[in-house]
């Protein structure tokens, strides 16, 4: 009897183990599965920074391009645009003297 409560036992053991080992096994699936979604996700991440950049390296040469546009139809500037340059006598006079050589004549 003591024999077949043994037998009982180890068998009852062995398939206790045997469970152990396949709770283990789906465990370690599961962390190898959540180990390959975590690298996905951070080559996502590092995908998504990198579309933004380009959008904004995009951005910047569109509004570029819209400027340079606006300058050549000329439709540039939002005011009134004075044709008419007021020139300053006084500052006239200055810079010619400064640029007239010095001769040593007099």
């Amino acid at each position: 009897m003591e024999k077949k409560v043994d037998e009982r036992h180890q068998s009852l053991s062995k398939f206790v183990i045997e469970i152990v080992k396949d709770s283990i096994k789906e465990k370690d699936e599961d962390f190898e599965t959540g180990k390959e979604l975590l690298e996905e996700k951070k080559e996502l991440e590092e995908e998504l920074e990198d579309t933004q950049r380009d959008l904004e390296v995009y951005k910047k040469s569109q509004d570029k391009l819209e400027k340079e546009v606006k300058e050549f139809r000329c439709d540039m500037r939002d005011e009134a645009m004075d044709i008419y340059h007021q020139i300053d006598h006084d500052e006239l006079r200055k810079e010619y003297e400064a640029s007239m050589p010095e001769l040593g004549i007099l």
